[in-house]
C-alpha cells in the first residue's frame, strides 16, 4: 500500500467482498443443516475440515 496508496481504496472493497462472501457461505450452511434436521430429525454427522493453510507441511 506504501508503494501505491491509489490501491488501497480498491484492496479494502475486495476485502470487505471476501468477508461477506464467506458470511454467505455460513448462512448457507446453516440453512442446510437446519434443512437435514427438519427432513431427519437427526444432526448432520460431523463433516471433516480442511487442511490449516498455516500449518507447516509435515
Amino acid at each position: 500500500m506504501m508503494e501505491n496508496p491509489n490501491n488501497i481504496g480498491a484492496s479494502t472493497h475486495l476485502l470487505f467482498i471476501a468477508k461477506n462472501i464467506e458470511r454467505i457461505g455460513d448462512h448457507a450452511t446453516n440453512a442446510a443443516e437446519m434443512i437435514y434436521y427438519a427432513a431427519t430429525g437427526e444432526q448432520m454427522p460431523e463433516r471433516p475440515r480442511g487442511a490449516d493453510a498455516l500449518a507447516p507441511a509435515a
